[in-house]
């Protein structure tokens, strides 16, 4: 009996431990300003955007999230300049114009990485980007130069200062 008693105890605790995780996930599909944040805080404007635009249709238009609205906005604008600069850095480097990218250099070092690399022909190669990783005002981007079967990798390191993209750094990688 006392087994019986236990088991039925048992089966009504995990009955409602299974309950709240349903109620929980309810919950985290609410729009919160808090999921915009987060969103933002990533560089990822599309899903601030929209999560925005979910948390404004269920609560409305608030001060908060007019400035978030405009804050997003400015982010997706700096992030199409960093595409746009990676492009010009892409062609400059096709064109063996690398005394060019000291003009988005800031520091002795990376300018002095800029002119060994214009040592290099690379008229050539085929030049990719791949996806961009984003911390606070910093991106990191893989590069993958291609020559006939060779392929290169080049981690190359930006950081948005005084609202303008900046060359950091870049490395070749294996």
């Amino acid at each position: 009996m006392l087994k019986k008693i236990g088991i039925v105890v048992f089966f009504v605790f995990f009955m409602l431990g299974c309950s709240s995780l349903n109620v929980k996930n309810e919950l985290s599909n609410e729009p919160s300003i808090d999921k915009v944040r987060a969103a933002y805080e990533k560089w990822e404007v599309d899903i601030a955007e929209s999560e925005l635009i979910q948390y404004e249709n269920k609560y409305g238009i608030s001060e908060e999230s007019e400035k978030l609205y405009l804050q997003i906005l400015e982010r997706s604008t700096k992030k199409e300049e960093l595409f746009h600069l990676v492009e010009v850095i892409k062609g400059t480097i096709i064109e063996n114009k690398t005394s060019y990218l000291k003009k988005y250099a800031n520091g002795f070092f990376i300018k002095k990485k800029i002119k060994e690399l214009s040592k290099y022909d690379f008229s050539g190669f085929e030049i990719y980007s791949g996806n961009f990783k984003f911390k606070k005002e910093n991106a990191e981007c893989v590069f993958v130069a291609n020559y006939l079967e060779e392929s290169i990798y080049i981690t190359v390191k930006f950081r948005l200062k005084n609202n303008r993209w900046e060359l950091v750094d870049f490395k070749e990688r294996r």
